[in-house]
């Protein structure tokens, strides 16, 4: 399986891989939701998790972009914010689930139960 990590701190990239490198066979990271939509194009893969405030393309319009294009993509939104509007919104664009980062090892439970 393959996953992309979309999230502009490096730090938090690093974090995400090591819990979730043992669930997959290749681990791809991009840092804007621009770069998210050209690497889906071109490595299609099974999962993506992503942030929610990046610089140039938000996650929310990453996410509606990209399951407008593939709607069979699986993306989870990864965030720190708390927010039921944003969770709403993240929903409505199609994101599959909505997790804090404060509860990373929920990421493995979801990815485990979808590949049952």
């Amino acid at each position: 399986m393959k996953l992309l990590i979309v999230d502009d701190n490096n730090k938090m990239r690093s974090i995400i891989r090591n819990v979730l490198v043992d669930n997959f066979d290749s681990i791809y990271e991009v840092n804007d939701g621009d770069q998210a939509m050209e690497a889906f194009e071109t490595l299609y893969p099974d999962w993506v998790i992503m942030d929610i405030k990046m610089e140039r393309i938000d996650g929310i319009t990453a996410t509606e972009n990209i399951k407008r294009e593939y709607p069979q993509a699986r993306i989870i939104i990864l965030t720190n914010l708390a927010d039921q509007e944003l969770k709403a919104a993240a929903l409505n664009a199609g994101a599959d689930k909505y997790v804090l980062k404060d509860n990373l090892l929920e990421l493995r439970s979801i990815i485990a139960a979808a590949t049952l």
